[in-house]
Parts: C-alpha cells; sequence; structure tokens
C-alpha cells in the first residue's frame, strides 16, 4: 500500500508538472508575461508609501504586543499561586510567538512589495531611484528588528547578545527539554520541506526561464547555492556530531 500510493504521489506530480510546464511553454503565457507593465516610477512611489504605511502600523503592533509580553513577564516574579503563575506564563509565551510572527509579517510585506515592483517593471518606464525605493520598507524593518533583539534579552535574560559569537547554539542551550524537543521537531519538518520547495522552484524557475526567453541564471544560482548549503550543511552537523 505504501509503495503504491508512492507511486500514486509521483503519477500525480508528473501530470501536474507535465501540464504546468506546457502551460509555461505556450506562447500566449509568453505574450502575457513579456506584456506585463504596471509598475512606472509614480506607481512604485504610490506602492512604497502604502508599504510603509503597513510596516508602520505593524511596528506599532510589535511594539504593543512586546509591552505586553513583559508584562505577563514581569508578573510571574511576583509572589501568585500556581495557577496564576501558569496562566501569565502561558500569556507571555503566546505574546511571545505572536512577536516573532508579526516581525516576520514586517519582512513578508517588504519582499511582496519588491515582488510586486520586479513583476510590472520595465526600465524604460522607470526612474534611477526605484531601486533605492523598492528597499525603503526595509528600514522599518530594520528599526523592528533592532527593538527584537532589545526585546529577547528582557524576555529572557541568560540568551546571549546579538550578534555574538555561536549565538544559536547558546541559545538552544538554555531550552529546556520539552523546548528542544518542540524545536527540533519543527526544525526538522521545515527543513525537509524547505528543500522539497528548493528543487521545485529551481525547476520552475529553469523552465520559465527556456519559456519565455528570460534570463534567469542567477536566480536560479542563488537557489542552488541555499540548497547545496541547506543539504550539505545539515550533512555536516550531523556527520560532525557523531565524530565527537
Amino acid at each position: 500500500m505504501k509503495i503504491g500510493r508512492y507511486l500514486l504521489i509521483l503519477m500525480i506530480g508528473g501530470i501536474i508538472g507535465g501540464l504546468f510546464g506546457g502551460i509555461i511553454g505556450s506562447s500566449t503565457f509568453k505574450l502575457i508575461i513579456t506584456s506585463l507593465q504596471f509598475t512606472d516610477h509614480t506607481t512604485i512611489i504610490v506602492l512604497t508609501i502604502i508599504v510603509v504605511l503597513i510596516n508602520a502600523v505593524l511596528l506599532v503592533v510589535l511594539y504593543g504586543t512586546q509591552r505586553k509580553s513583559l508584562n505577563f513577564k514581569n508578573k510571574l516574579a511576583e509572589d501568585i499561586d500556581d495557577d496564576k503563575a501558569d496562566y501569565y506564563e502561558k500569556k507571555s509565551n503566546t505574546y511571545y510567538l505572536r512577536v516573532n510572527a508579526i516581525f516576520y509579517a514586517l519582512i513578508s510585506v517588504s519582499l511582496i512589495h519588491i515582488f510586486v515592483i520586479v513583476l510590472g517593471y520595465r526600465s524604460n518606464y522607470g526612474s534611477e531611484y526605484d531601486v533605492l525605493l523598492a528597499i525603503v520598507p526595509f528600514l522599518v524593518v530594520m528599526i523592528a528588528g533592532t527593538t527584537i533583539g532589545f526585546y529577547y534579552r528582557k524576555f529572557e535574560p541568560r540568551l546571549p547578545k546579538q550578534g555574538e559569537k555561536n549565538y544559536t547554539d547558546k541559545v538552544f542551550n538554555i531550552m529546556d527539554e520539552g523546548e528542544r524537543y518542540i524545536t527540533l521537531v519543527s526544525m526538522f519538518k521545515v527543513y525537509h520541506w524547505n528543500l522539497i520547495m528548493l528543487m521545485v522552484g529551481t525547476l520552475f524557475l529553469g523552465i520559465y526561464s527556456m519559456a519565455t526567453d528570460m534570463n534567469q541564471g542567477m536566480s536560479i544560482l542563488i537557489l542552488i547555492i541555499i540548497f547545496m548549503y541547506n543539504s550539505f550543511g545539515y550533512l555536516t552537523k550531523v556527520r560532525k556530531f557523531y565524530k565527537n
């Protein structure tokens, strides 16, 4: 049954991949892609203003969530019963996760901003300042990243300082067994899905590049480097562990 299920998945993947490749390789798709042009200089300015405002709102929400998380964390130091301690710890950890989610949302919005610009961009309709406008939202991300660094240290004083040598190892070492288990299981699953998505993304860009005559060599090279770093880097770490 397991072999049959695996073969069925391969068959479905082959059919979907064939249809996808056929659509990308069609002249209609190529015409649509090459004729896209909707981001002139004025449009980029408007998009940038909208995204900066969204990021500014997220930054305010991020700051408020950090304060709530720290408030619940500080209450744990008070003389309270076990039920209240469990409640405050749960709430502080919940807001801690929200802080991370909001920060990743800030980054995602900024990346989508660049994607929209690139998707419909043609240099003959743009300006020399468009590249600078594309990265403006990341200035808000940098501010958020700075506040996150201070927040982590307040939330957990045992955490190492940002940029400290062997930062990830030190963070991992202060976790208890339960936290380590959750972290390892989550990261192991994400790691394998990342490899699959990197392979699919590289194949897609290769087919897309050949079908549309738009050179995506640099993008493919970057994905290959990331794939090799993730796969061989993981194996190197595991091998080093067993050697020790």
